[in-house]
């Protein structure tokens, strides 16, 4: 049997920033910029991916995922 290439997944993408010193090292633009790097190196694979468009990029910008006590 050939080996028949899958047709491509669309990829959404959640980008997270939950803290002021997170964002020089992990910044939004950072991490979308690596995520859209990563998903077209996927793209002539035999399961390939393909980014879903800017309507599927959700972004938590500065929100923490702990409730800090006072």
């Amino acid at each position: 049997m050939e080996n028949i290439k899958e047709l491509p997944k669309r990829v959404a993408v959640y980008i997270r920033v939950s803290t002021e010193e997170q964002v020089d090292r992990f910044g939004i633009d950072l991490q979308k910029a690596a995520i859209e790097a990563l998903i077209a190196s996927k793209k002539n694979t035999d399961q390939p991916y393909i980014f879903a468009g800017d309507d599927y990029v959700y972004i938590d910008d500065g929100i923490s995922g702990t409730v800090e006590l006072e």
